[in-house]
């Protein structure tokens, strides 16, 4: 499946390149484009597709909800569009989804499925990644860590055609979950299914175009509380190592008050009285004055 969520030529003909590209696999594209596009330049998108002899076809999906003059009402979480093109038109086993800014090499897809038809249960098999970047009028690219779908929102994309889904492998409810996701949607298809890497980099993902995705739909501490409610073993964000190993050092000898405050340095045991002290609950004309004689016997005592 192509994503089109704003007809423009140039993206057109990336994805009719990458669909003529794919060698030793046989595929049935879709182009996915908004309703309103459809209406509008349909029959001159069908006439470039008949023109290419891609193996390609025209599905009208509701990347916005609009009003009755045509304009945008609401733009649909990325989930709720993936949602209803999988129940409307995917009849196949085997779904990979490429975005605008993605364009996949010639062995991209058949390696995928290799790799599927090699694994027994997967559900997903997935691909490094390339992203382009310029700077200072000098391009280049970077590849793209492993998939994690645990990752916080400050990581990279996830990417999208990097991943080939077997459907029938996916779990059963997801289709509760994904229409509230939007970037973060390929996050859930990933993370709650066995999966297998082809170790072979078959995509090169561009800077993300503001003209197709200006934002997200749907807020991101939410996207992160559905993901957790959903799986927590999968997305339920790990603790770091450092605290993993200190916590049972402190729990195995029980430390005595006295000795804490002994093996605290000056700094620590002026915080120590500051945290203490605000968290009596008194007036604060009472708690200042009580922190100030505190305050004294603490420096008189510490000598």
């Amino acid at each position: 499946m192509f994503l089109m969520p704003e007809y423009r030529p140039d993206i057109l003909e990336q994805h009719i390149a990458s669909c003529l590209a794919q060698r030793n696999v046989c595929i049935r594209g879709v182009i996915a484009m908004d309703a309103r596009d459809v209406e509008l330049v349909g029959s001159r998108v069908q006439s470039r597709l008949a023109e290419s002899k891609a193996p390609l076809e025209i599905a009208a999906v509701h990347f916005t909800e609009r009003r009755p003059d045509g304009s945008v009402r609401r733009i649909r979480p990325l989930g709720e569009v993936l949602s209803a093109a999988i129940n409307g038109f995917a009849k196949e086993d085997y779904l990979c989804v490429v975005a605008p800014h993605e364009r996949i090499f010639s062995d991209h897809l058949c390696s995928l499925l290799r790799t599927l038809q090699d694994t027994p249960g997967a559900g997903c098999a997935w691909s490094d990644m390339l992203v382009e970047h310029r700077s200072n009028d000098k391009g280049g690219c970077d590849l793209c860590d492993d998939p994690d779908p645990a990752g916080s929102a400050g990581d990279p994309p996830l990417g999208f055609a990097r991943f080939l889904f077997r459907l029938s492998e996916i779990d059963k409810g997801i289709p509760m979950a994904l229409p509230y996701l939007d970037d973060r949607a390929m996050h859930l298809l990933f993370g709650t299914c066995k999966s297998a890497p082809t170790r072979r980099c078959t995509v090169v993902s561009s800077v993300v175009d503001p003209a197709w995705k200006p934002g997200s739909a749907v807020a991101a501490d939410l996207e992160r509380d559905i993901l957790v409610d959903f799986s927590p073993e999968v997305f339920q964000t790990k603790t770091p190592k450092q605290n993993q190993e200190q916590a049972p050092a402190i729990a195995k000898e029980p430390v005595s008050g006295v000795r804490l405050l002994a093996s605290m340095t000056e700094e620590e045991r002026t915080q120590f009285a500051v945290e203490l002290a605000h968290s009596v609950p008194f007036p604060s004309l009472l708690k200042r004055v009580a922190f100030g004689i505190y305050r004294i016997w603490f420096r008189l005592t510490s000598r």
